[in-house]
């Protein structure tokens, strides 16, 4: 393998431990919504622009970091993957994987136009998280059971799946994600585990009946989009998740065959353009982030019963190679560039030594971090972290005239995150106040007791000119003060750690 390919891998690889949160979750990395567009359209499903402001937990960012943490890493991150299933855990109730969502009717029947928000499940995520639980859970319990068959009983007669229970808006993609959940369920490496929940042959044959269904809306599908589904970007998806899993049959493989033929006539000699982002001003992000997904699409399914032509693939991983930059493409991305330029992962276990790479959330290794010579975009990340976290509140407190929960509410929902953050930036912290503060916070969560929060936020003050304002003991006035407090903390961190 090419010099350049093994230093792209093993960049992409560190890159993946670098992002994943304190909390398990794979989050947005960026600060700005411009450098966001690409990812947050990604997520919306309503073009309403009030809709827009809840962007959704990164449940596919995370199965796919787990994913490639253990092809290309075997057990040597466990502890990563254990904490992602952890937070999948935390978001799972009666087997839906619930999340807070917009809606356009709720309580106010004389305001039935005005949007609320509540806790509600979500198809999509409850399938890749029941996804991730099944291959990499230790001791799942009876919510992957539950959700295996909440799944199962919401499919269409037509073989698709709602956004969410009840509703009739299909989407390919959340189709596509039910479907490996069940071609994973039923296929035999999960079928002892899955018994062992008390999930009978009944259910194996239901599921194999729903695939059936699944698959053959995809043959209809494509052969009325001339071998795509719908476009190339989603063509490249299906192709990732069930590719593999359509090749096995010979009824499904001619369906896989005409969509690889599909996307090869349509590549250029830059890669393939984007048809689903129209934004002039991010054509070359747009073009780099569609031709890496279906790049990899195409390696992913390179197999016996199908071979790219490596004279094909060659100008496209050029194409990538020289514009390899992290900044222009989404966290999950990462695991693209290990699939396009280093294929061989069981190859990439045995040729690399793990103790090269930095894993922040290992003890072992976060005492090195005063030393590590990337320790700078650690701290930014961290930075970063607490900036989407405070976003994502003041998205659900912005909006209480519109019949959106109280401050109160959404800070309890994140009062875990914001901690397993705080935490993580006080070890890597040289000032005691600064320690102190993450259980400060909590005592005061916990009790209500305002004076002990507000000597560490004076404390705070006098090192970093932090206003705090004494005679406002109310929640609201601590979420803006420790929010303020992040941005002073974590711009001085990147001051000190980037001295010699």
């Amino acid at each position: 393998m090419d010099t350049r390919d093994t230093d792209l891998a093993r960049m992409a690889l560190q890159k993946l431990l670098d992002y994943q949160m304190p909390t398990g979750e794979w989050g947005y990395y960026d600060v700005d919504f411009e450098s966001r567009y690409l990812r947050v359209k990604r997520e919306d499903y309503i073009s309403d622009v009030r809709m827009t402001l809840f962007r959704k937990p990164n449940v596919y960012r995370t199965i796919t970091a787990m994913e490639i943490l253990r092809d290309y890493g075997g057990v040597t991150f466990n502890s990563r993957k254990q904490r992602a299933c952890r937070w999948l855990k935390q978001n799972l109730s009666s087997g839906w994987f619930v999340e807070w969502d917009a809606f356009s009717t709720g309580p106010f029947p004389d305001r039935s136009d005005i949007p609320h928000v509540e806790k509600a499940p979500d198809v999509r995520h409850t399938a890749q998280a029941l996804l991730g639980l099944l291959k990499f859970d230790r001791n799942p319990g009876p919510e992957l059971s539950k959700g295996l068959y909440n799944i199962l009983n919401n499919q269409f007669e037509n073989g698709m799946w709602p956004r969410k229970p009840g509703f009739n808006h299909v989407e390919i993609f959340r189709s596509v994600c039910c479907a490996d959940l069940l071609f994973h369920a039923t296929d035999r490496r999960y079928r002892k585990k899955l018994s062992g929940l008390g999930l009978v042959e009944a259910f194996f044959r239901k599921a194999e009946v729903a695939l059936d269904r699944t698959c053959a809306w995809l043959i209809d599908c494509g052969e009325k989009c001339k071998g795509l589904w719908v476009d190339e970007y989603q063509t490249s998806m299906v192709l990732e998740r069930l590719g593999p899993w359509l090749l096995r049959d010979k009824r499904y493989a001619p369906c896989v065959e005409s969509a690889v033929a599909a996307l090869l006539e349509r590549m250029t000699d830059e890669g393939w353009t984007n048809s689903t982002i129209h934004d002039p001003r991010k054509r070359e992000e747009s073009r780099y982030e569609s031709t890496i997904r279906i790049c990899a699409s195409l390696c992913i399914v390179d197999g016996p019963k199908l071979s790219v032509p490596e004279k094909t693939l060659r100008p496209v991983r050029d194409y990538l190679r020289e514009r390899a930059k992290p900044e222009m493409i989404d966290a999950s991305d990462y695991r693209y560039i290990l699939e396009i330029f280093c294929s061989d992962a069981y190859g990439f276990q045995k040729s690399t030594s793990f103790a090269d790479i930095f894993d922040y959330l290992d003890p072992n290794h976060s005492v090195l971090l005063a030393t590590y010579p990337n320790r700078g975009a650690i701290i930014h990340a961290m930075d970063l972290w607490a900036i989407d976290c405070f976003e994502r509140l003041e998205r659900l407190s912005e909006g209480k005239t519109l019949g959106f929960p109280s401050y109160h509410q959404a800070f309890l929902e994140k009062e875990e995150e914001l901690l397993s953050i705080l935490e993580t930036m006080s070890q890597v912290a040289v000032d005691e106040p600064i320690r102190a503060l993450p259980s400060s916070i909590l005592e005061y969560i916990r009790t209500g007791n305002m004076e002990n929060l507000r000597q560490q936020l004076k404390e705070f003050s006098s090192k970093y000119q932090l206003p705090i304002d004494e005679k406002s003991p109310l929640r609201e006035r601590v979420y803006g003060e420790v929010k303020e407090l992040f941005v002073q903390v974590t711009a001085k961190y990147l001051e000190l750690m980037s001295k010699p």
